[in-house]
């Protein structure tokens, strides 16, 4: 009888412990699960984030770019550190069209990692002469990207 006794306590030990250890095993699997989506989310978050201020860049980059055209520059590139990134700029007289000029624009936001993410923006930029200046009037700006 005594036997029985001990048995049966043996039993129900060993059923509870397989019990805490499924339960440890589902928790910890829950905990990995989370901890990914986690680092998923933050690697999503970073490279949105990266690829805004590189679009940011590359606008300033080009409005830099239409600056110099209508002040008449005869340089056809720039490239511009910040804080924030580097852009690379240039722009060319359209052959079709004498009075309009292609720029292009790479930008990456983030100088210390040249792999992060980067974008390029180019528009098309119709001009016309001011009379009596070494300028050009901007009269429209077209974003092809």
């Amino acid at each position: 009888m005594r036997r029985q006794l001990l048995h049966r306590g043996a039993t129900r030990r060993g059923l509870a412990l397989l019990f805490v250890l499924f339960v440890l095993v589902f928790i910890g699997i829950f905990i990995t699960a989370v901890l990914r989506s986690n680092i998923s989310q933050r690697q999503y978050v970073r490279m949105r984030r990266d690829r805004a201020r590189a679009m940011a860049l590359a606008r300033s980059g080009a409005e830099e770019a239409v600056h110099r055209i209508a002040a008449g520059s005869s340089e056809r590139a720039l490239v511009r550190e910040t804080g924030r990134g580097r852009y690379e700029a240039s722009w060319e007289v359209d052959p079709t069209d004498r009075q309009t000029f292609r720029v292009a624009v790479k930008a990456i936001s983030d100088r210390d990692n040249p792999s992060s993410a980067g974008t390029t923006l180019r528009c098309r930029v119709k001009t016309s002469a001011v009379d009596g200046a070494d300028r050009l009037d901007i009269v429209d700006t077209e974003w092809l990207d």
